[in-house]
């Protein structure tokens, strides 16, 4: 069933059910939004923003031309259900699906097409298959719908097109439709997955708790063992952070004033100029530590 809606609604009704491009982070192979970041977005702990990033608005300006695009290369329609569309499907009741388009096909049927414009940075997880969280997304939608294939078909840098086919994966559907329920229950229950080291639980808490209350309290067992687990891992990241820094200045002052240095393997090292702007006092702006240019030694891949 597909139902258009305001994008108040469609912000609102979001926070009903988990959406295609959710499922990836309660999966874990999102890079940008954690399983327990999405638990307290569901659970109503945080407010409802709605705020686009810049590369959020960038890909729904893209979005049409990308269509467009896959249109002129395939010789095939697509149809348009609406930016704030929600298809649902009562197999899956706490799981729905806004699609980029759908593909118009008489001979196959239906398909998903969903359009990205990623950066030259991310253009390299493109090269020979779509990146995990996206095919995810696409079989999320296959769920929904019912249909049987869709394409992942992107503009990488603004300059390269490519399109990648996604064929209903049964099993994975099964995994898809198995881990939204769990999830759902934590919601239901209150009951949080585990925190993780992502930047996107450590944002959450942030906002969660963006400052103390001048109490103090009595912490368990279990935190105690991640505060032991803590100082040891602090202690053990310090020397290999200067490990690193000892063997990079082995590479530098081997290679001298070389660009580059081409090891057996047919690997290159290329030294790199990095800076760093000095840092100032914000009270009084006097400079506190000063800026400093330094060689870091690059490796490339080997010349074929």
């Amino acid at each position: 069933m597909t139902t258009e809606v305001t994008r108040a609604d469609w912000l609102a009704r979001r926070r009903m059910g988990v959406g295609a491009s959710e499922v990836s982070a309660i999966l874990g192979v999102n890079d940008y939004l954690s399983c327990y970041a999405l638990w307290a977005d569901k659970s109503g702990l945080l407010p409802i923003l709605d705020l686009e990033s810049e590369a959020a608005h960038f890909g729904q300006v893209l979005e049409p031309i990308v269509a467009s695009e896959y249109e002129r290369r395939n010789a095939c329609a697509v149809r348009d259900l609406g930016r704030y569309s929600l298809l649902t499907n009562p197999l899956y009741p706490r799981l729905f699906a806004t699609l980029d388009r759908e593909i118009v096909d008489l001979v196959r049927g239906p398909g998903a097409l969903e359009c990205k414009a990623p950066g030259w940075r991310q253009a390299i997880h493109w090269e020979e298959e779509p990146p995990l969280a996206y095919v995810v997304q696409v079989q999320a939608q296959l769920a929904v719908t019912g249909w049987q294939w869709g394409v992942l078909a992107a503009i990488l840098g603004g300059q390269r097109f490519v399109q990648y086919e996604v064929a209903r994966n049964d099993d994975l559907i099964l995994e898809i439709g198995i881990a939204v329920a769990d999830f759902w229950r934590r919601v239901e229950a209150n009951d949080p997955p585990p925190v993780d080291g992502s930047i996107s639980t450590a944002s959450v808490l942030k906002r969660l708790y963006p400052a103390d209350l001048g109490t103090e309290i009595v912490l368990d067992d279990e935190t105690v063992g991640s505060v032991q687990r803590w100082k040891e891992l602090t202690a053990t990241q310090r020397q290999l952070e200067s490990e690193v820094r000892t063997q990079r200045n082995l590479i530098v002052s081997a290679m001298g004033d070389a660009a580059r240095g081409r090891l057996p393997t047919g690997e290159v090292l290329q030294l790199r100029l990095e800076k760093r702007s000095p840092e100032q006092c914000k009270g009084c702006g006097a400079e506190v530590r000063p800026g400093w240019e330094s060689r870091v030694p690059r490796l490339l891949k080997a010349r074929r």
